[in-house]
């Protein structure tokens, strides 16, 4: 299912864990979930309270909402697996600053060409690592018999911010993005 429960609180303070939703003690459970959007604790939890804070923090400018559902964004990201959150915020950082300097700076023609393309390409080198490296590296090894294997775990959803990131930058390019 994706799920396991963890026990917080439990008989004598020792937090124990569950399989698979198999109770195992305690007389606070907190349930952890892989969350999907289909999921309860999506349905009923994350997503009223992301609604409420949204309409709650909409009274105090434009900016303030806008970063509290960027927050809750990585939040949800991280429920699917946490470790990927560094690699996503790097991944916005360098597009960032590449869509800085498309959009802000007065480059000349061919600088804001070199800096598109090294956006474009840093993305799709990390798209490539990340999805390719093992079917390269399963490759070389049945045509050379090299014994070199490689197993890199797939962040979720990664060719989807990677391809929206490059059309943030083709649009920076192009004159898309408003100030």
């Amino acid at each position: 299912m994706g799920y396991h429960l963890a026990y917080i609180g439990s008989a004598g303070g020792i937090t124990r864990r569950a399989k698979q939703g198999r109770v195992v003690g305690g007389w606070w459970v907190w349930l952890v979930t892989t969350m999907l959007f289909n999921s309860y604790a999506f349905i009923f939890l994350f997503l009223p309270i992301v609604l409420l804070g949204t309409f709650a923090l909409g009274r105090l400018g434009h900016l303030v909402p806008v970063i509290w559902l960027a927050l809750a964004s990585l939040a949800f990201y991280g429920f699917g697996n946490w470790q990927f959150v560094p690699l996503l915020l790097a991944s916005v950082a360098f597009n960032y600053a590449i869509g800085y300097l498309l959009i802000e700076r007065k480059l000349q023609p061919s600088a804001r060409r070199a800096a598109l393309i090294a956006g474009v390409g840093g993305d799709l080198v990390i798209l490539g690592i990340f999805k390719y490296a093992g079917f390269f590296a399963a490759n070389l090894d049945a045509v050379f018999g090299t014994s070199l294997t490689v197993n890199i775990l797939l962040p979720v959803g990664i060719s989807f911010y990677t391809f929206t990131q490059i059309a943030f930058l083709v649009d920076a390019f192009s004159g898309n993005v408003a100030r």
